[in-house]
């Protein structure tokens, strides 16, 4: 989601900047990519007749479905002052970090 945030910033804005903020609890991982560009390139990002991105699992919707896929919330749109923000909130799986116990004796 990382990357595929920032490769879309980079493609479609006007200066290509971007702030990328993770935090986290112990439930919890939030991603959040920033566009601050406030304008798009102009570029095309939909397939023709479709209104979709381009490609069958990339862009806003191929993110959408891998976080959902992990239990997450996925929210991608314009914000009121014209900027573009992708955020993900991923549940946290604690590992089991029990001691594996020891083996039996051999006889």
């Amino acid at each position: 989601m990382i990357q595929e945030s920032l490769t879309n910033v980079y493609k479609h804005s006007s200066r290509r900047q971007a702030r990328l903020t993770l935090s986290y609890d112990p439930h919890e991982l939030r991603i959040t990519v920033d566009d601050l560009s406030g304008g798009s390139t102009g570029t095309n990002t939909h397939a023709p007749g479709s209104g979709r991105p381009p490609g069958d699992r990339h862009g806003i919707v191929g993110m959408r479905e891998r976080v959902l896929a992990l239990g997450g919330r996925f929210a991608a749109g314009a914000r009121p002052d014209g900027t573009f923000q992708v955020t993900a909130d991923l549940p946290c799986q604690p590992l089991d970090l029990a001691p594996e116990p020891a083996p039996w004796p051999s006889a």
